[in-house]
């Protein structure tokens, strides 16, 4: 049987002192591809349905607010040796994916202290399924060469809706530096 797990998502950020705006936060900028659309300043695993994987990430008119929500599902993939059926996760990110290029950038210039992570879902699970959405705010330590993690916050939908509601998850920070990237 296959298991679908639809997840909507209208993402916005609350910040405490200032405003900082995140790339295409409502989804309603979308960039065509090869047979499929994706989300501007937003990454997806879509460009691989050039080598045969599913379409993941599609343009929604079912929304909170605006005109388009960005629709994320789970699909299921035939394994050719077993003929067995493998979950395909969907997955979405600030970035982006250029196969061409072969290049993949993880995350945006992001200079705030947000007190937390605010958003607009809707999701159908199935068979216990979950979804998540992961914020984590770094800096970049040319020292060490490595990404300081500065604060992370998550939430995780774990039943059924069937209408779009808010969550709100307060960012956890373990630094005081201000960080330079968000993913």
């Amino acid at each position: 049987m296959t298991k679908k797990l639809l997840f909507i998502l209208t993402l916005t950020f609350a910040v405490s002192a200032e405003a900082q705006n995140i790339p295409n936060a409502g989804f309603e900028s979308w960039a065509p591809g090869f047979g499929y659309e994706d989300p501007n300043s937003w990454g997806t695993l879509n460009a691989l349905s050039i080598l045969g994987m599913p379409i993941s990430v599609t343009k929604s008119t079912e929304r909170h607010g605006g005109a388009f929500s960005a629709k994320v599902e789970t699909m299921s993939t035939i394994d050719d040796s077993t003929g067995q059926e493998t979950p395909s996760p969907g997955i979405m990110f600030i970035g982006s994916v250029d196969l061409f290029q072969q290049s993949f950038i993880n995350g945006t210039s992001f200079t705030a202290r947000p007190d937390s992570l605010v958003g607009w879902v809707k999701c159908t699970t199935v068979n216990g399924d979950t979804s998540g959405i992961i914020l984590q705010l770094t800096k970049w330590d040319a020292t060490s060469l490595t990404q300081e993690m500065i604060g992370f916050g998550g939430y995780i939908a774990t039943s059924s809706s069937s209408s779009f509601y808010r969550f709100s998850v307060p960012v956890e920070y373990e630094s005081e530096n201000t960080p330079d990237s968000l993913s």
